[in-house]
């Protein structure tokens, strides 16, 4: 065989051996010019910041004069951590950490209370799924988790008024409630925007509800007054117990939150 034919016969089997490569990247790429859709990551990590409203048993606050009250409106800032292992392209199983505080307006009763305000802080461990499906712009993501929400603590702190310390009630009071581990879920629903390759910044709405009680804990009154017909400041502890005077009560933390997150999957 002549030399030209050999060198053609060697540029065709490189050429042959070359199209199944060339015709898998350009599936990848959508077709020529097209950019490179992701690859299939072994999963993420992610933190947020969130704000949110708490929707669980609350009282309402006096709102100045006696026998009128107002929405306590519960709401706080929190953060939260994620982790996800791909089971599939647009398919994770999750981890999730979260932290979250909440306060209530501040409510005023003339003649007795300058203010009154209520707080709630609480943890929560969940693991569940996330589904990806990705778009010309973005991502749109939701999820699903179940699991606990950690012993927790609600406080109710008054500040008495001025006219109180002739009945020898002065300074603050507070009455801290605590609570055991109790069984929950959440739901989130977002988007998320790439911030290259594999980074990404996204905003979501998560809904979470967790229902504990106060079996076996505590209610803490320091200079708290009970009942305000006979005033008096009481310090003291008030346990629970199936087996003892005071029932125990079940406690539901329900919140709404907007969440920022940024991660990056790898």
């Amino acid at each position: 065989m002549n030399r030209p034919a050999t060198a053609l016969s060697s540029l065709l089997v490189v050429v042959a051996g070359a199209t199944p490569a060339l015709a898998q990247e350009e599936g990848r790429r959508g077709g020529p010019g097209a950019p490179l859709a992701p690859r299939t990551s072994v999963g993420f990590i992610e933190a947020a910041g969130n704000f949110g409203f708490q929707f669980g048993e609350q009282e309402y606050v006096p709102s100045g004069a006696p026998g009128e009250s107002k929405h306590p409106l519960t709401n706080g800032f929190g953060f939260n951590a994620t982790a996800g292992f791909a089971l599939a392209r647009g398919l994770d199983v999750i981890v999730d950490y979260s932290y979250a505080s909440a306060d209530s307006r501040e409510g005023e009763l003339v003649g007795v209370l300058d203010e009154v305000e209520g707080s709630i802080t609480y943890q929560t461990i969940t693991a569940g799924v996330r589904g990806t499906y990705a778009t010309s712009f973005g991502n749109l993501y939701g999820e699903l988790g179940a699991g606990i929400i950690l012993p927790f603590e609600t406080e109710l702190e008054f500040t008495y008024a001025a006219p109180m310390s002739e009945l020898g009630i002065t300074g603050t009071g507070t009455r801290t409630d605590s609570y055991n581990i109790g069984p929950g879920a959440h739901a989130e629903f977002g988007y998320q925007l790439p911030l290259g390759s594999a980074a990404y910044l996204g905003t979501g709405v998560r809904v979470q509800a967790f229902e504990s009680n106060n079996d076996g804990e505590s209610t803490e009154l320091d200079n708290f007054v009970v009942d305000f017909a006979d005033p008096q400041p009481m310090t003291m502890d008030i346990n629970y117990g199936t087996e003892s005077a005071t029932a125990p009560q079940t406690y539901s933390v329900q919140d709404v939150r907007l969440h920022i997150n940024l991660g990056t999957r790898f």
